[in-house]
């Protein structure tokens, strides 16, 4: 959808509309799969995409595009066989004298249910298709495709020739759209003023398609762009209907509208309102048994296929240094994202399967199963405090109370979804009787655990700390064995947390966090300079614990972690305290804030996202979380297993 040159969206917050950094010329907010739906030549650009990273250090050598031939070296019969194509279009005409207008919504699906034959017959194929893939290896079915595609090595050369950013069959797709038809309005491009908003666009590649364009065909426009998609980082957004791929949304957070409640849901009204094949099995066999003359025949087929792409549609190279993200370099986004593998068939079995089914046919059953050993967590440490951080941009988002944690930016989603079956069985399952009270400790890892006293010895016994405030509520942590430095030792009021997790919220239930942030914000205005502070957590799941983690991270030399033998599942081990009066502040404005929300409504995060998800933070969270979600699964399997 395009706007008028000269105005913006209404329900646009301001700062969607600043000139990025990225751009000599243009202005960009995101473009996404609004603009059609038509395909290549109405043939699928099947390939297996790889995140090909560009290197990083000065004076590599830099991977050449190699040399292939130019169309007209192929013979008449592939050149005419490619060019139709892309060929197959169809055409559609307004009414005689009139125009394309939408419907009157009430009048919309009035009428009695009606049927296209051929269409059906073309459905009922295409299903009997279909259904023959179901119990196809994913990997082996990818082999088979990209290999008979005509025009399976068209993505690959376009990265190859033309440095496409986030080059997909989507990216593809587009610019055959924008190369065949007049898709930029003219009065746009006459005034030198293009403003798009694209829907349901994750990861982003018609943006960076739009961008090569614009960037390559000389326009010279100012071009605004804003994009709306479900939002990866929401933790009430289930992994089975969201496009975890960040790649691009990481680098340009500022242009994406995920409305009022920070989900992205475009099929709320508000969001609205607000946004204004013949057989496989055959196809296997064939393909097997080809000839060296047919195979050959394919190869050449495919290669003028991708020569004749980039010919046809004028495609020019983009210097990555005006791709949308420029710094796409840099390791952003979340740091644990895995490819499907396996069938269908097998991928859905394993849906309807329980937890501990589906974690006997995974990786993970012999890592679970093993006890805790000491080291662990040893290795994983917060470096700072932070440089550089622009404390002016954190805002706080506010969204809709959290009905469960579904999914974490900074965790395993396989190991979350797992312990939130395993504790909604085990909830079920003793509703008499509390859940920690019935989930007796391991006593393997209890021997092998550290105990609060060598925690706390650990901690005092680090150059140059003065002090030590321990935030614990539990009185495990007071009345046990403490280390012979007591002086250095101030236990100040803390939250309390089990042992055992009891709740699908985990870190995202709004008193615990209200309770924590009240605690964390007291015990820094009584600490001094190069004290320590030894901060309780269940977990660091949600946007909020990891902006608080972020906040400790600019006032503390280093941060890392411990699984205590009693008490919380783990605990923060800060040292080398810097007083930094700003965070402070955005610390007493966040609890302020969150004492007049409305029970309904909840504190989602208060750093910026593009904070959280760059640099060693993501990574030191998914250690601490997948930590604790596997220690979590650890204390129940064996209750389950005894049921």
């Amino acid at each position: 959808m395009f706007f008028r040159p000269g105005t913006r969206p209404r329900h646009f917050p301001e700062q969607l509309h600043r000139t990025p950094r990225f751009t000599r010329r243009s202005r960009c907010l995101l473009s996404a799969g609004c603009v059609g739906t038509s395909s290549i030549g109405e043939v699928q650009l099947i390939s297996h995409i790889q995140d090909r990273r560009m290197s990083r250090g000065r004076g590599a050598r830099r991977r050449l595009p190699p040399d292939k031939p130019d169309t007209e070296s192929f013979d008449d019969a592939v050149l005419e066989e490619v060019k139709q194509l892309f060929n197959k279009v169809r055409e559609y005409s307004a009414p005689p004298g009139d125009q394309w207008c939408l419907p009157d919504p009430g009048a919309v699906l009035r009428d009695r249910p009606w049927s296209h034959p051929p269409l059906q017959a073309l459905k009922e194929s295409l299903n009997e298709v279909k259904n023959q893939l179901s119990d196809k290896d994913l990997a082996v079915w990818h082999q088979h495709t990209c290999s008979t595609n005509r025009a399976g090595t068209v993505t690959s050369n376009l990265r190859d020739t033309v440095n496409a950013e986030l080059c997909t069959q989507a990216w593809a797709k587009f610019y055959e759209i924008q190369g065949s038809f007049q898709l930029l309005p003219e009065t746009a491009l006459r005034n030198c003023e293009l403003n798009s908003v694209h829907l349901c666009e994750a990861p982003g590649a018609f943006i960076a398609a739009l961008n090569h364009f614009l960037q390559t065909s000389r326009l010279h426009c100012d071009w605004t762009w804003a994009a709306n998609t479900l939002n990866p980082y929401h933790e009430a957004n289930g992994r089975s209907r969201t496009i975890a791929d960040d790649r691009l949304i990481a680098h340009t957070l500022p242009w994406w509208f995920f409305g009022s409640d920070n989900t992205g849901d475009i099929m709320l009204l508000k969001h609205l309102l607000e946004l204004q094949v013949s057989t496989i099995r055959e196809n296997l066999q064939l393909f097997t048994g080809m000839t060296a003359e047919q195979r050959n025949h394919l190869d050449r087929l495919r290669e003028c296929a991708a020569q004749f792409y980039v010919q046809r549609f004028q495609v020019q190279s983009l210097p990555r240094k005006r791709w949308v993200c420029r710094s796409g370099s840099l390791a952003w986004g979340k740091p644990c994202q895995r490819k499907q593998m396996g069938s269908f068939n097998q991928r859905k079995e394993m849906q309807f399967k329980e937890w501990r089914q589906r974690l006997a046919h995974g990786p993970y059953q012999a890592w679970i199963e093993e006890h805790f050993q000491v080291e662990e967590g040893h290795h994983s440490v917060l470096a700072g405090p932070v440089a550089e951080c622009d404390l002016n941009a954190w805002v706080s988002h506010v969204g809709a109370a959290l009905p469960k944690v579904r999914s974490s930016a900074f965790c395993d989603p396989e190991l979350l979804d797992l312990l939130n079956e395993a504790l909604e069985e085990r909830t079920v399952g003793v509703k008499e009787q509390p859940l920690a009270q019935t989930t007796p400790a391991c006593r393997s890892c209890s021997i092998r655990t550290s105990s609060p006293a060598s925690i706390l010895n650990e901690l005092c016994n680090q150059p140059n700390v003065a002090s030590c405030f321990v935030m614990v509520g539990n009185r495990s942590w007071q009345d046990g064995p403490l280390p012979g430095n007591q002086r250095q030792l101030r236990f100040c009021p803390g939250p309390s947390y089990p042992e055992m997790c009891v709740s699908t919220l985990h870190d995202g239930d709004p008193l615990h966090q209200h309770e924590l942030l009240s605690s964390v914000c007291s015990a820094l205005c009584g600490l001094s300079e190069g004290s320590a502070l030894v901060v309780p957590l269940c977990s660091a799941l949600t946007r909020f614990t990891a902006s608080l983690v972020l906040a400790l991270h600019l006032c503390f030399r280093s941060i890392g972690f411990r699984r205590p033998v009693c008490g919380p599942p783990v605990v923060l081990l800060c040292a080398g305290f810097s007083s930094v009066p700003q965070i402070n502040t955005i610390l007493q404005d966040v609890l302020d804030q969150m004492r007049t929300l409305e029970p309904d409504r909840q504190l989602l995060q208060f750093a910026p996202m593009e904070e959280l998800i760059r640099g060693s933070l993501p990574h030191f969270l998914l250690d601490l979380n997948n930590t604790v979600l596997r220690q979590q699964l650890h204390l129940l399997l064996p209750l389950q297993q005894k049921r």
